[in-house]
C-alpha cells in the first residue's frame, strides 16, 4: 500500500488524521474525516453511486452545516481538487461565535453531510448498518439494516445493481463499550471475516472502499489494527504500519 499520510499512532480525536494509505480502490485511515476526500479521488461527480455505510455511528453531524458550507463557498474551495493536507487545514468561523478563533471544518462525523450538500446528486441510495449511535437527519434519506443482513446479503445487493457503489467501513462497528471507556469486540473473528468475504465478492461493482480504524472507539490501536488486518487479508491486501 502507498502511504499518503503517516504521523505516528497518535490520538485521532475528532480532527486529527495520523494515517492514510491507498492501494488501487481501497483506502485505510485512522480518522474517518478523510473518507469523502478518498471517494472524490475515484468517483465521477457527474454520475451517481449507491452508498453503504458500515459504522457504529451515523456520522451525519449537521449542527453547523450551513456554517461549514458558507466557509467553503467564501473561500471558493473545490474539495475535489484539494490535497488531503489542504482539506485537513480548512477552517471556519462565524459571526455568531463569541471569539475570533477558527475551527477545522472536517471532523470524523460530518464528512458525509458536507459531501451531500456539495454534491446532492452523487449518492443515489444510502444503506446504513450502524449501532444507531448519533442522529439520522431528514436531509439524507437512509435505509437501515442489521448485522445479519450484511453477512447474508451484502454481495447480492452490491452486485445486483446497475450503479457502482461506495462502501464505507469503520472498524468500530465490530466493537462496543461499557462503563464509559471499557471496550470489547462485539462480533467474532469468524463473523468479521464473513463480512470481509462479502465485500470481496462485491469489489467488481465497488468504485471505492474506505476503511477507518477509529482506534479510540475500539479500545486502542492494537485492537483496531488486528481486526482491520482480518478484513484486508480477505481482500488480498498486505498492510503494515
Amino acid at each position: 500500500m502507498e502511504t499518503i499520510v503517516f504521523n505516528g499512532k497518535k490520538h485521532s480525536g475528532a480532527y486529527d488524521l495520523n494515517i492514510l494509505c491507498n492501494q488501487e480502490k481501497i483506502y485505510i485511515m485512522d480518522n474517518h474525516l478523510a473518507a469523502s476526500w478518498c471517494w472524490l479521488q475515484k468517483v465521477n461527480v457527474n454520475q451517481q453511486y449507491n452508498f453503504l455505510h458500515i459504522d457504529r455511528h451515523y456520522d451525519l453531524l449537521n449542527s453547523q452545516l450551513d456554517w461549514w458550507i458558507e466557509a467553503l463557498e467564501n473561500q471558493n474551495i473545490d474539495i475535489a481538487n484539494l490535497t488531503i493536507e489542504e482539506l485537513i487545514s480548512l477552517r471556519y468561523n462565524h459571526e455568531s461565535m463569541p471569539t475570533n478563533d477558527t475551527y477545522p471544518i472536517f471532523r470524523w462525523d460530518n464528512y458525509i453531510t458536507i459531501l451531500n450538500r456539495l454534491y446532492p446528486d452523487l449518492l443515489a441510495s444510502n444503506t446504513f448498518a450502524t449501532h444507531k449511535d448519533g442522529d439520522a437527519i431528514e436531509e439524507i434519506e437512509i435505509s437501515e439494516i442489521d448485522a445479519w443482513d450484511l453477512q447474508e446479503n451484502l454481495s447480492y445487493w452490491v452486485n445486483d445493481s446497475d450503479q457502482k457503489w461506495i462502501i464505507n467501513l469503520d472498524i468500530d462497528y465490530f466493537f462496543t463499550n461499557y462503563d464509559g471507556n471499557k471496550y470489547f469486540q462485539l462480533y467474532s473473528d469468524d463473523f468479521i471475516i464473513r463480512i470481509a468475504k462479502e465485500i470481496r465478492r462485491s469489489m467488481k461493482n465497488v468504485e471505492v472502499l474506505t476503511i477507518a480504524l477509529s482506534p479510540e472507539m475500539c479500545g486502542n490501536w492494537a485492537n483496531s489494527e488486528r481486526v482491520a488486518k482480518l478484513v484486508l487479508r480477505e481482500l488480498g491486501v498486505e498492510w503494515q504500519i
